[in-house]
């Protein structure tokens, strides 16, 4: 898990369009660091990317992302595998906080609908709407 990669600064750059650039290939080449990993078996990579505005905007129509929300570092959006959209619908009757998760990119075609998933009290997403805040501490 990387937290994450777009904090990671390449190294200094002499102006935007430099810095771009080595930006892009940093993400080429942690992409391939992945890939390659002990001997090609590979490593699972995971980082946040906060969308773009205009792609929130799209967002808040049906909650779900398009491809195009990563688009602000058109690098980062072409080496990711998957692209996991992960949008706020607010709270619920029973008073639970809503996320719709819906694949912007799938590359490996998990075929994954949107859909809501409701966050227990103690942060569970799914259905686990019945477990406490201290059995979720117990399972850690």
């Amino acid at each position: 898990m990387i937290d994450y990669l777009s904090m990671i600064d390449p190294p200094t750059a002499k102006n935007y369009d430099d810095q771009r650039v080595k930006m892009s290939a940093m993400i080429k080449d942690v992409r391939s660091f992945g890939l390659h990993f002990d001997g090609g078996r590979g490593l699972c990579m995971i980082s946040p990317v906060q969308a773009n505005e205009s792609g929130r905007e799209d967002a808040d129509a049906d909650g779900v992302y398009g491809p195009s929300a990563v688009n602000n570092d058109k690098e980062l959006g072409r080496s990711m595998t998957v692209i996991l959209g992960v949008y706020d619908k607010g709270v619920n009757t029973q008073g639970l906080k809503e996320l719709m998760l819906s694949l912007a990119k799938d590359r490996e075609a998990f075929g994954m609908n949107p859909d809501i998933y409701p966050m227990s009290q103690s942060g569970w997403v799914g259905n686990r709407s019945g477990i406490t805040t201290t059995d979720a501490l117990d399972v850690l």
